[in-house]
């Protein structure tokens, strides 16, 4: 008998893998296959992004939740990114108070992108705009240090958003909107592709997998086959090995824990970020 997986089952095994991957990149001197293992993670994430736009009745909804969600994720990271770096950075007050600023400023975008109508599509892609460019901000008055920017929310936000403008009206080009702003987002252009591959042959897997396929490889190009290029400098070729799970999702919901990604997400994150830099100390 064919061995299949429902959505709740696959989020929950990639939770897993995220946390494995998240270590890796937060703590030092973790074993390296946890970064293998973790790139599986946000194509089947997508993945299931995309299947579940076709299941979701308010889609504008869908769209806003996530960037409200990416808005929540921007404010933590920049409160973090701020009290764990006060000790490692020399002028401390000026960390603290730009700090500060900008995390009230996130925290009153993401206010003003709660309240706005989902039917404003313009609004909120600006909203958007601001809560990716005001971290890279940040980053460039503090180049000396490691500021938290991991927010696949924004990223998914867009894509929902692109999709969206994509399906009301494909002649006046509006989804290119979208599109032009998920580069800058975490996924940037690995995102946007996905999110068409996964859009356009929802119904034909052999040619979503063909298509994923060349994405995967495509990260090989140039970078030589040694070992060191496959396994530690250049290993996003891995995201090849989430196919399995595309094949293996069964198209049903299981249990239904809603917001367990929106608060696992961001909570593991800044936990792991706040133990990382204090064993840097």
């Amino acid at each position: 008998m064919f061995i299949t997986m429902n959505r709740f089952q696959i989020k929950l095994l990639m939770l897993i893998l995220m946390l494995l991957d998240h270590i890796a990149s937060f703590i030092p001197n973790t074993p390296i296959w946890f970064n293998h293992v973790g790139r599986v993670v946000a194509p089947v994430f997508f993945y299931l992004l995309i299947n579940g736009y076709f299941y979701t009745k308010n889609k504008s909804n869908y769209a806003k939740r996530l960037f409200v969600a990416s808005g929540f994720m921007a404010t933590g990271n920049m409160l973090v990114s701020t009290f764990f770096s006060l000790d490692i950075y020399n002028n401390k007050l000026k960390l603290y108070s730009i700090g500060i600023l900008f995390t009230i400023i996130l925290s009153f975008i993401t206010y003003i992108i709660y309240k706005t109508p989902i039917e404003s599509l313009k609004k909120l892609n600006f909203y958007g705009f601001l809560l990716a460019l005001l971290p890279i901000v940040f980053s460039s008055l503090f180049l000396d240090m490691t500021i938290l920017k991991n927010n696949i929310f924004l990223s998914m936000a867009f894509s929902i958003m692109f999709l969206n403008s994509l399906n009301h009206n494909k002649s006046d080009y509006t989804h290119i909107i979208p599109a032009i702003l998920s580069l800058i987002t975490e996924a940037s252009i690995l995102g946007l592709l996905m999110t068409i591959i996964f859009y356009k042959f929802r119904k034909n897997k052999p040619s979503l997998i063909s298509y994923y396929s060349i994405l995967s490889l495509s990260f090989l190009i140039g970078e030589g086959f040694t070992y060191e290029s496959l396994f530690i400098t250049n290993i996003q070729w891995m995201m090849i090995f989430s196919i399995p799970f595309f094949l293996l999702y069964n198209d049903k919901k299981g249990s239904d824990i809603k917001y367990l990604f929106y608060v696992f997400y961001p909570l593991h994150v800044w936990i792991l970020f706040a133990i990382g830099s204090l064993l840097k100390r």
